[in-house]
């Protein structure tokens, strides 16, 4: 898969360093994630010490105030 730059559309190895874009809501790390970065469920679900279970983001991914409006709920 061809990772292209998200500022001005060229293949990122011709200029820019490769970073996924974010999802709302989302506080992870980019460097945490490869290619594709999948959106915030509605409910965190694990023991606050791992990322969620059903999708892989930190508990702070999930806070009301960080919510954005692609959340789903599985």
């Amino acid at each position: 898969m061809l990772k292209v730059c998200k500022h001005c559309g060229l293949p990122e190895w011709d200029h820019h360093d490769y970073e996924p874009s974010m999802p709302d809501g989302c506080v992870c790390d980019p460097g945490e994630w490869g290619d594709e970065v999948h959106v915030p469920c509605a409910e965190y679900l694990g023991d606050g010490q791992q990322y969620c279970t059903r999708c892989e983001h930190d508990s702070a991914c999930h806070i009301p105030a960080n919510a954005g409006n692609e959340r789903t709920a599985d």
